[in-house]
Parts: structure tokens; sequence; C-alpha cells
């Protein structure tokens, strides 16, 4: 079972977001934040992402040329750099899902451990009082 927050704003209008790990997050990044609206974020992720990861692999190659004997290590420290780029964006996504709804009218209504997202939003209403 995962924990969810559930927000809901004057509408009735619902947002589920679970706390904790991110897969989506992790395994799209920037695309996943460009979906959930987080333009600012989503740009800079796409960014760093992209030219940071790019730009080390740009150095490796250049220092494969001076120094051949030390390109499998630098590899390895881009691909381990990658790597935590990724897990990072997984372990955060979430959060900053939640720090973007301060200040809206969203408030958190309820904060529940259920299978899904659908599980969550149902449990949620049926404990709201109408």
């Amino acid at each position: 079972m995962n924990k969810y927050l559930i927000y809901k704003n004057l509408s009735n209008d619902y947002i589920i977001i679970k706390k904790g790990f991110s897969w989506q997050a992790f395994f799209f990044g920037g695309l996943w934040l460009l979906y959930k609206k987080e333009y600012i974020r989503a740009a800079s992720s796409i960014f760093f992402g992209f030219f940071g990861i790019s730009g080390l692999i740009i150095i490796t190659s250049i220092l494969a040329i001076k120094f051949p004997e030390y390109v499998n290590n630098n590899i390895i420290s881009a691909l381990s750099f990658s790597a935590f780029f990724w897990a990072m964006l997984g372990q955060v996504g979430n959060d900053w899902l939640i720090f973007s709804l301060i200040g809206t009218k969203y408030l958190q209504v309820s904060e529940i451990k259920a299978i899904n997202p659908g599980d969550a939003l149902s449990r949620t209403k049926e404990s709201i009082p109408h």
C-alpha cells in the first residue's frame, strides 16, 4: 500500500499525489514534469539533463584522446552522474508537485494509505462529510 495526499479546491476538483518515489519522474523526467504542467522545472531538468550529461560525455571523449587509459573510468562517471540525476528526479518529483500547490486554492483534505490513487480518492470521498 502507498500513502497518498488528497487535495481539493472549492469546485470539488481533486488532486491525488503519491508520497515517496515517483517512477514516472524517474523514467520520463522532464516530459513527466511537462505533463504535470510544471514548465519551469521541466525546462530546467531537460536542459540540465541533456546538456549536463551531454557535456560530461563530450568532456569524456575529449579526455579519451589525451588519456586513453582513463576512458572506462570517465564513462562510468558520466553514467553514474546520469543515474544519480534521474534517481534524484524520481525522489523529489512528487514533492515538487506538492510544493506547487502551496498558494493555490487547493487544500489538503486527506492523507491515506491505499492500493492505488482511485482507491485513495474513493475512500477520501466516503470519509468527508457532505
